[in-house]
């Protein structure tokens, strides 16, 4: 008997171990993916003759111009999703550029649209709003997902406050936009996105809260001069709890599993009582009466954790039999 419980210990260690490993692999994985795609941009444009860079910076201003002259006016846009889709996309691969927040280290590709397979791997601009050029009566809508397993994307971005920069690198140019608002939104409401007259303004765009997906969160911020100077002077953030635990959870789920290996029971007593803290957004919804567990990207992190919970709980049970049948 001690030997089948042994072997089924051991194989679920196995399995909640490959569990925790993975989303911080995958996030090393994704990032990596990410700084090829903005390096392989960044290596086709210099390339480009500079004629022909500010053809297509003319293009996307004048459709910027056409947006706003009927946003303005209340009057109907009927854009060519050919035309927009060819706009700023030099390599054809729908990127149009890259964005820069150095405080929550975020340095992702921009992508044509808001679907979800592009929202996965980077950012998405919104095709009713202003392209990223820039100028005078424009607003520009960035979004991605938060909350992603395998990716950190638009996750920090509450931790942005106001004062704080954002950069964005498309072409050859780079804007520099500084925070100046926040807003917390239903999915519906666009009040918040349409364009003032005469202003630059960027809007970035996630859902909220973190791991409810109810609302909408949008940072605003105003385009000011850019300095190299300050790009470089910038202080990160430090690393916020929920993304420390991803990369905490392999490394104290071996030592823990193999701290239960001790002659001493107590040790199995504090491993269940991680094992809820680790479970600790479930037993938060249970609290809070909320049954069903949420779907899409925010689903996928509290599957993960109740995943990490039941492997923990069941291994550490199997210890504590085992420890009792000798």
């Amino acid at each position: 008997m001690n030997k089948k419980l042994n072997f089924f210990s051991i194989f679920l260690f196995l399995i909640g171990f490959t569990i925790c490993v993975w989303p911080v692999i995958s996030r090393i994985v994704q990032h990596y993916e990410q700084q090829q795609v903005i390096q392989t941009y960044q290596s086709t444009l210099q390339k480009k003759n500079r004629k022909d860079i500010l053809k297509e910076i003319k293009k996307a201003q004048s459709y910027n111009y056409e947006l706003a002259h009927a946003q303005v006016h209340n009057l109907p846009f009927s854009q060519s999703t050919k035309r927009y889709h060819s706009l700023l996309n030099m390599q054809k691969t729908g990127i149009m550029g890259s964005i820069e927040i150095p405080s929550i280290r975020v340095n992702l590709p921009i992508y044509h649209g808001v679907d979800d397979a592009v929202l996965s791997i980077g950012a998405g601009h919104l095709s009713s709003s202003s392209l990223p050029v820039g100028g005078a009566h424009t607003h520009c809508v960035l979004t991605s997902h938060r909350g992603l397993v395998n990716a950190k994307l638009f996750t920090r971005l509450d931790e942005l406050k106001t004062g704080d920069m954002v950069y964005l690198k498309v072409w050859n140019q780079i804007l520099a936009y500084k925070v100046v608002d926040s807003f917390v939104v239903d999915p519906q409401d666009i009040s918040k996105l349409v364009i003032k007259k005469g202003e630059d303004l960027l809007s970035l765009v996630t859902c909220t809260p973190y791991g409810l997906n109810t609302h909408r969160l949008i940072l605003r911020a105003k385009r000011v001069p850019y300095a190299r100077k300050s790009e470089k002077l910038v202080k990160h953030n430090h690393l916020p709890f929920k993304e420390f635990l991803f990369l905490l959870a392999p490394w104290a789920f071996l030592a823990l599993h193999l701290g239960s290996y001790q002659k001493r029971y107590k040790r199995h007593y504090i491993l269940l009582l991680i094992t809820l803290l680790f479970c600790d957004p479930v037993v938060i919804k249970a609290r809070d009466d909320i049954i069903s567990v949420p779907t899409g990207d925010d689903g996928a992190l509290y599957r993960y954790w109740t995943m990490v919970g039941i492997t923990f709980m069941l291994s550490a049970f199997l210890q504590y039999k085992k420890r009792h049948l000798k």
